[in-house]
């Protein structure tokens, strides 16, 4: 993951979709050379659905990504967790309950300090990079 035009990282800045995709498809051995190409490859791939790319991640849409793109290559997404012990794990969409429990149980991330998901915040890039390093570190 590089860092922004002007050579900086930019912790506290945003991840769009469309970034994520193109990290994502580079994860997974891709190479494409725009991000129409990233697009389209999360797309065919079934990682996303491709809407809204200029439109910054949530922590429940980069976990659904991570979780379909470890299906992606073959590596198990089973998970025996559970998000009960989470004040908020009752606004997890039913078609994230499946990835944020996976990605629980396997380290990817975790709650807040005050033991919340928050599935619909946004992550920064500093977030961003924290999860990807322990998705690496635990899936690939």
């Amino acid at each position: 993951m590089g860092g922004t035009n002007a050579g900086a990282f930019v912790p506290d800045g945003r991840i769009t979709n469309q970034q994520m995709w193109l990290v994502l498809a580079r994860v997974t051995g891709n190479h494409p050379a725009s991000m129409a190409e990233a697009r389209q490859w999360a797309i065919q791939n079934a990682v996303a659905e491709g809407a809204n790319p200029n439109v910054s991640v949530t922590r429940q849409q980069m976990v659904i990504a991570l979780y379909r793109c470890t299906a992606l290559l073959g590596r198990s997404t089973a998970s025996h967790g559970s998000l009960a012990g989470y004040v908020d794990s009752k606004t997890v969409p039913n078609a994230a309950r499946n990835a944020m429990t996976w990605a629980i149980t396997n380290g990817i991330i975790s709650g807040t300090a005050d033991k919340r998901l928050n599935p619909s915040g946004t992550i920064t890039r500093a977030q961003f990079a924290v999860i990807l390093y322990r998705y690496y570190r635990q899936i690939m």
